[in-house]
């Protein structure tokens, strides 16, 4: 898409994975997830067909399906007039209880054996499909939680699994299931909770959307300094990328910020005091209570503890810190960590992207402008 920036790279990785197997896109919130998905939904790898199919808000498993088949009858993929959902309502209705090309009746009884058909249309329509799921963690959560679907989630899992089983070998159906919190954390809450014994992402490839590369972010300051009708001159494009770790929606924060000042030629101090009125802000501009915010939702009350004093302690910290380091600083104000607590917290907090491990096996905030924000007001 010409008005989507840069992740042409991360497009074509994705592609090369979604030959051989479906992908759970993880990344931290204004990344670009989102933009990423659309741009692979309208410029598919030749022979494929996609839908992009975003799916907070949805309330039910019924509305998770209806939503998918509009979908995939919008895009043409499901024929409404001759597929195999249709057939299976013509036989259970008998004929007496017709519908149009979108409703599907009846199905909190049914939806099961309707997505099972849907999924089988989609594997034998004319080209291989993919089903991009946008926020498919976070609706899953919400079933879980607020609406006490926990056995209906699993289910949905366990179908989904099966039919990229059935179809994976034949290169006829992908997923990508992407989500501002990670799809581990649902699974997480349904193991513990609810004594979930499916694995149902184990056949999916984990691929981590990071900050853009280094051509994409100057792109995207480029392009910003048009809109924001701001002059490109002494490295001052370079420097904001830089100082935000070439995140684009700082950098776009930043553009925003120097602009509304009335600058017209920033200069790099006035960059640097305008990444620290971000850091600094309390007022959500920033958008950095997220990061706080998640732990507080979604780690168990031992989690959150000690995860709140691993990050304290990695704030405070300007240097990579082995696990012994790290557990010698937690017990010198927690004394009774476990190993095993540790190990596992640290594994949490990789995975969520609070932390990055490099090949010494020592770890670090991922990005500097997290711990630079977490240490000023957290530490």
């Amino acid at each position: 898409m010409k008005n989507i920036i840069g992740r042409d790279e991360e497009c074509r990785r994705l592609w090369k994975i979604l030959d051989r197997q479906s992908v759970v896109l993880a990344s931290l919130r204004r990344i670009g997830k989102t933009c990423t998905l659309k741009k692979m939904a309208a410029e598919p790898q030749e022979g494929w067909q996609t839908v992009l199919y975003i799916v907070q808000g949805k309330k039910s498993v019924e509305e998770f399906v209806q939503g998918l088949y509009n979908e995939l009858v919008s895009k043409g993929i499901v024929k409404p007039q001759a597929n195999r959902v249709r057939e299976f309502y013509n036989t259970w209705l008998g004929g007496t209880k017709p519908f149009g090309n979108y409703e599907l009746p009846e199905l909190r009884q049914h939806w099961k054996v309707v997505l099972g058909k849907m999924l089988e249309d989609v594997a034998e329509s004319q080209k291989p499909t993919l089903i991009l799921l946008d926020e498919f963690p976070w609706m899953l959560y919400e079933l879980i939680i607020t609406y006490k679907s926990e056995d209906e989630c699993m289910e949905l899992l366990n179908i989904l699994r099966t039919y990229r089983e059935q179809y994976e070998g034949q290169s006829r159906l992908r997923f990508i299931f992407c989500g501002s919190i990670g799809i581990n954390i649902v699974l997480d809450h349904l193991v513990k909770e609810h004594k979930y014994l499916g694995n149902p992402i184990n056949n999916m490839y984990t691929f981590v959307l990071e900050e853009m590369n280094e051509t994409d972010a100057a792109a995207l300051c480029s392009h910003l300094s048009w809109v924001y009708e701001l002059e490109e001159a002494g490295g001052v494009n370079d420097h904001i990328a830089r100082s935000v770790q070439n995140l684009p929606f700082y950098i776009d924060l930043v553009f925003k910020e120097l602009s509304q000042k009335g600058t017209t030629a920033p200069t790099i101090a006035e960059v640097d005091a305008t990444v620290l009125e971000l850091v600094q802000d309390v007022s959500g501009n920033g958008n950095f209570d997220h990061f706080r915010e998640r732990i507080d939702t979604y780690y168990s009350p031992a989690d959150r503890l000690l995860g709140y004093l691993l990050l304290k302690n990695f704030a405070l910290e300007n240097r990579p810190l082995n696990r012994q380091d790290i557990l010698q600083l937690a017990r010198h104000e927690t004394p009774a960590i476990e190993d095993d607590a540790l190990n596992d917290c640290l594994k949490d907090l990789t995975r969520d992207l609070y932390l990055r491990m490099d090949a010494e096996g020592r770890f670090t905030f991922r990005y500097a402008l997290l711990q630079r924000w977490w240490k000023m007001h957290y530490c």
